[in-house]
């Protein structure tokens, strides 16, 4: 059975992409801030990946319980709503965290494992990137980064089986279609 390693999977996207998942045989690993009462049987991590001591603490459990996986799925996110005008150090500093700091600790911090077990990586983005939507310059900014970290990473990772991927979605939707996710030859 094929496993999956997935940060946000309790609620949005993260969620859809679980079911996806599960659909599709997966064993699947969740990790987020809270546990998700309704999945019995899922293995979930809690963790605030906003917090440096919890990722860390995270890590070191990935590698001590589920260091055999085959995609690393990261589709947590923090989303402020407001005008350009109106940024603020703490909630800037706290969205980039989320969407930008975090994945690539993670990542940075599990390659070893992800070409040992030749896993791809797959990183959830939005159309944000590239459109503008006035209300979320953070959000966006952040997950503009997100992108070339994981571009940076697929070229680090040219000459190995491992495939990685930024897939910028708009809404949950996306994950029922046939192929939207990144599986395994």
């Amino acid at each position: 059975m094929k496993k999956a390693i997935l940060f946000g999977h309790t609620s949005g996207l993260g969620l859809a992409v679980m079911n996806r998942l599960l659909g599709q045989d997966y064993e699947v690993v969740g990790v987020a801030r809270t546990r998700h009462n309704e999945l019995v049987g899922l293995a979930q991590i809690e963790c605030d990946v906003a917090d440096e001591i919890q990722v860390q603490a995270t890590l070191r459990e990935i590698r001590a319980d589920h260091s055999r996986f085959d995609v690393l799925i990261y589709a947590a996110g923090a989303l402020t709503a407001h005008s350009i005008d109106r940024l603020e150090y703490s909630t800037l500093e706290y969205v980039y965290k989320v969407n930008a700091f975090a994945p690539m600790i993670i990542e940075s911090a599990l390659l070893d494992l992800v070409k040992d077990n030749e896993a791809d990586i797959v990183n959830i983005t939005s159309s944000s990137i590239v459109d503008y939507y006035p209300q979320f310059g953070e959000y966006s900014n952040s997950k503009a980064a997100l992108a070339k970290f994981t571009h940076d990473v697929s070229t680090e990772l040219r000459n190995t089986q491992c495939r990685v991927r930024v897939r910028r979605q708009i809404s949950c939707a996306h994950f029922s279609e046939p192929g939207a996710l990144l599986t395994r030859r």
